[in-house]
């Protein structure tokens, strides 16, 4: 058996990234456009991984699949690792006879999430290496991000899942270099729309499906029908669902 690269149990975080602050402090604020994607892998561009999108390839054990794709280009934050481990100890739901249908469905959801959780942190680890840490340099301009994820949609209540999306953006903000393209992986549609305020071009499960497509790692046919089943997980990709095997032609 070969022996893997990295040992899950003894990984150190990367080293903290230096913080870049422009002549007289402070961080400028108004961005350009993010690049333009066509539906094919950049071979030059990094990757940043978002907890549901790991998620999503967990769900249908294809973690591996995506560390081949991604091979040398992909990181994610300590902060999806935090979020991966709270969704791995929720709390069961119990069943009692007479209960509706919807609970049954809300406890199958529950048993998934926790076992792809638990994938992606004894998985992840060793397909792509350890996590970045930010550090704490880099506490208030997280926060900074998170009050402006927030602001996107103000009705949604905060429950302090959003540091993942906002500790991922901050990660690609200070990886960009020259003309690098920055892509953030993400599901959500918040994560997103922070991520194009900041100049990040991103990627969904969906588009993530057509690059393999387009490289020929998946059939049309099992793209989508992965697809169908991750959107069974979390119902993921409200804004830009795929409806037909036609799409990923």
């Amino acid at each position: 058996m070969t022996k893997p690269l990295y040992s899950p149990s003894t990984i150190p975080p990367r080293l903290v990234i230096p913080t870049p602050r422009p002549p007289g402090g402070g961080f400028a604020r108004k961005n350009p456009a993010p690049p333009t994607l066509t539906d094919h892998r950049d071979a030059d561009a990094l990757y940043i991984l978002d907890s549901g999108v790991g998620l999503s390839f967990a769900h249908v054990d294809q973690l591996d699949l995506l560390a081949q794709h991604y091979a040398g280009q992909l990181e994610y934050v300590h902060d999806v690792v935090i979020e991966w481990q709270n969704q791995s100890r929720l709390p069961d739901i119990h069943l009692r006879e007479g209960d509706p249908a919807e609970k049954k469905t809300a406890r199958d959801n529950v048993i998934a999430l926790k076992a792809a959780a638990a994938k992606c942190l004894k998985e992840v680890p060793v397909l792509f290496g350890p996590h970045v840490d930010l550090g704490n340099d880099e506490l208030e301009n997280v926060q900074n991000l998170i009050t402006e994820l927030c602001a996107l949609h103000p009705e949604r209540e905060n429950t302090g899942g959003d540091r993942g999306e906002s500790s991922s953006v901050r990660l690609g903000e200070l990886r960009r270099t020259g003309q690098r393209v920055i892509v953030l992986c993400s599901n959500d549609d918040r994560g997103r729309r922070l991520a194009h305020n900041h100049s990040i071009a991103c990627r969904n499960v969906g588009t993530v499906l057509i690059e393999m497509v387009r490289e020929e790692r998946l059939t049309a046919e099992e793209a989508f029908d992965h697809y169908q089943t991750m959107l069974n997980l979390s119902g993921v990709n409200k804004d830009f669902v795929l409806e037909s095997v036609d799409d990923f032609r």
